[in-house]
């Protein structure tokens, strides 16, 4: 496969041509590279989708070996994951998209972790709406996502992960809080306090503790 026929995948938009050429082990590392670069530039769902599974594909492939690491796919795995979150014009819209209907758990998870690696606050509403997730680990890279962001959507959606029923979750959902120091949280924070887990009840104290401390900073500075 030369460059100038990913051209003209590219030129009309072939993703399932272009992802084909991925799925092919035998397809050499530039072209690998320029398969991804041409996905990149796509930049829509399905596009975004193929660059996530040549990220997944890669990194399968190394666990499956139990003595030998293959540079190459490690290398178009490491350029597949840099190609999301590298670009000029990220690709909120279309991760978004991903994480709310894929049916693919590592995927919905991948594109958790780039909307966090990205930190743009467009993403918040997103992420709030995939604390409903099944998954317990895509609910937890979302409330990472949603650490990183601290945009007051996310405060309000790192409220609702406080009731999580994963106690990792509710554990990292209440050190956020402390971190954003959101004055929203202070009454769900209260009812943290009797959680069942003693790693929450110690996040909720200490969230409560930088809510208030914050505050009287706020009082002393408007003195």
């Amino acid at each position: 496969m030369g460059i100038s026929n990913i051209e003209k995948l590219k030129e009309t938009r072939d993703v399932e041509g272009l992802a084909k050429i991925l799925e092919n082990h035998d397809t050499t590392y530039d072209v690998c590279f320029s398969v991804i670069d041409a996905l990149k530039q796509i930049g829509d769902k399905s596009a975004i989708e193929a660059i996530i599974k040549a990220r997944l594909d890669g990194f399968n492939s190394i666990r499956g070996r139990l003595n030998f690491i293959d540079l190459m796919e490690l290398s178009v795995s490491d350029a597949a994951c840099r190609a999301l979150w590298e670009s000029t014009e990220q690709p909120i819209e279309p991760l978004g998209q991903i994480l709310k209907d894929n049916k693919d758990e590592n995927v919905r998870y991948i594109a958790a972790e780039e909307l966090e690696r990205i930190g743009d606050a467009r993403a918040a509403q997103c992420l709030a709406q995939a604390l409903n997730d099944e998954s317990d680990t895509v609910r937890l890279a979302v409330v990472r996502a949603l650490e990183r962001i601290g945009d007051p959507v996310a405060g309000v959606a790192l409220i609702q992960a406080l009731n999580d029923v994963n106690k990792n979750i509710r554990h990292i959902a209440a050190d956020a809080l402390r971190k954003i120091g959101d004055a929203r949280a202070v009454e769900p924070l209260t009812q943290a306090l009797n959680d069942v887990d003693k790693g929450v009840r110690k996040s909720a104290e200490k969230a409560l503790k930088n809510i208030q401390k914050r505050k009287e900073l706020a009082k002393g500075s408007s003195k």
